[in-house]
């Protein structure tokens, strides 16, 4: 579920199955983007990205701490550029429209020797729309890529967004009820760079070294929220900014075939990661903080495949500053009948570190704040009817969070107390009567609460669905 604050460029962040925005890993190739340093905890801000030059997105739903570390605690989105090929192409666009949108991207690709590259580039802009707030997001990204022979091969990626955004604060009561008529302002810079090395030992062991570095830069503007005409002490100050994030990584992972029913994978990474904030309450009020961790992790996997039957179990580990953590997690899927029928399950628990922002704060934070956790399974089934072109598909799902970060207003500061649960079900079903013309649908039940109240948690929709058809006239139109 992803969710927009305020006009376009307002904070955007995205939710699965009811764990918190901080919850969902965020990757571009592989790369983690999650940003521990600032306020919102380790949540990915969306607004920050562009759709140029992005070939596909999966997603993976429940708690892939075994696999991925911290943040990988309800689920992990990974965003896949589109691939340096050999053919040559070149591509150039823009676009107008009103309340002064304007937007224009590039794209060539071909080889240099016998390496092939992308190289693209986008720039949009929006504004300024009601109250005078504008938007503007620019992304320049290259990937390239050369083989060593068959069996060895390296991998550049390079990508760089910046945004610069301004409106009514959120929660400030918008254009319409806002008492101050301020505009919060914000200029964010990323930048995202990795490096794989890839080598086909032989048909048992594979191996990969890869490093990657992400960089993001912060300056911002809040200014204060009040809630009447002279203003109380319920009203919100303003706040001045600058947050500077940055995580290097590197590892070496492996891949073996130990039989033909019978894989594994091991992977050893390292990482350090370094935040500071430097940040003024209303104007005369300092709030700053600085913090490393640096991690070790261990992640290993077995998968079993064996006629109708595929299991897999994973295992992490994680050291980092004052905190070991470990996490587990299994699966299997069965076939039933003639194949087109697979039944399906998966358990696992997931880990959160605490956020620098949580831990090093001066004003709200700290430092005793213990890890979040998440325990979590689904089950369903996937089946295909070939004689009616009919595909569905139903999946229940349960989770546990404890040792929620929450702010306590008798001692003032960040603490560990809540306990939530959420559950719910995903369906979706895809037909095509006829070969010009597939219909389909999908339906999404969400039930999230905190044990210590019978209240339905806010901003987290009970029922989405929708439904969607496309028609093709010929082999070159069609309709959706």
């Amino acid at each position: 579920y992803l969710s927009q604050t305020g006009g376009r460029g307002g904070l955007t962040t995205l939710t699965i199955r009811g764990g918190k925005p901080n919850f969902t890993l965020v990757l571009i190739d592989g790369i983690p983007i999650n940003d521990i340093g600032n306020i919102l905890g380790g949540s990915y801000d969306f607004s920050l990205l562009s759709p140029d030059n992005i070939d596909r997105i999966e997603i993976v739903s429940g708690p892939l701490s075994s696999l991925f570390g911290s943040e990988a605690i309800s689920g992990v989105v990974n965003i896949i550029s589109r691939r340096a090929e050999t053919r040559r192409y070149f591509d150039v666009g823009g676009e107008a429209g009103n309340v002064g949108t304007g937007q224009g991207h590039f794209s060539i690709g071909g080889t240099v020797g016998s390496s092939p590259y992308s190289l693209s580039g986008s720039y949009l802009t929006m504004g300024p729309e009601v109250g005078g707030g504008h938007y503007s997001l620019g992304t320049v990204a290259l990937g390239s890529s050369h083989s060593f022979g068959g069996s060895k091969i390296l991998q550049l990626l390079i990508r760089f967004h910046t945004k610069e955004s301004s409106g009514f604060p959120a929660n400030g009561g918008g254009p319409e009820y806002s008492i101050l008529r301020q505009l919060q302002t914000d200029h964010s810079q990323e930048l995202i760079s990795g490096l794989s090395f890839k080598q086909q030992v032989n048909s048992y062991w594979s191996y990969s070294v890869d490093g990657d570095t992400y960089l993001r830069i912060e300056d911002g503007f809040t200014p204060a929220i009040l809630d009447a005409t002279p203003p109380t002490a319920n009203s919100v100050p303003s706040e001045l900014t600058h947050e500077t994030f940055i995580r290097a990584r590197i590892g070496v992972s492996n891949s073996f075939t130990i039989n033909r029913h019978v894989s594994a994978d091991l992977r050893v990474g390292f990482k350090n990661e370094r935040g500071t904030s430097d940040s003024v309450i209303s104007a005369t009020i300092p709030d700053n903080y600085g913090l490393n961790r640096p991690t070790l992790s261990v992640n290993g996997g077995l998968l079993f495949q064996s006629g109708r039957l595929t299991a897999t179990g994973d295992l992490g580990l994680e050291k980092a500053s004052g905190f070991v953590d470990v996490a587990p997690r299994i699966g299997a899927s069965y076939r039933v009948g003639s194949g087109e029928t697979r039944l399906k399950a998966s358990w696992g628990t997931g880990f959160n570190l605490p956020s620098f922002e949580a831990l090093g704060d001066p004003i709200v934070g700290n430092p005793q704040l213990k890890p979040e956790y998440s325990n979590g399974l689904d089950a369903g089934i996937d089946e295909t009817l070939k004689p009616a072109n009919l595909h569905w598909a139903l999946t229940y799902y349960w989770n546990s969070f404890r040792n929620l970060v929450d702010f306590s207003p008798q001692q003032f500061r960040l603490v560990n107390r809540n306990l939530a649960r959420t559950q719910g079900f995903e369906w979706n079903a895809s037909i095509s009567p006829m070969h010009q013309l597939s219909l389909n649908g999908q339906l999404t039940f969400l039930d999230a609460h905190l044990l210590d109240t019978v209240e339905h948690l806010r901003d987290l929709p009970r029922w989405r669905g929708g439904v969607g058809i496309e028609w093709k006239f010929t082999s070159r139109v069609r309709l959706r």
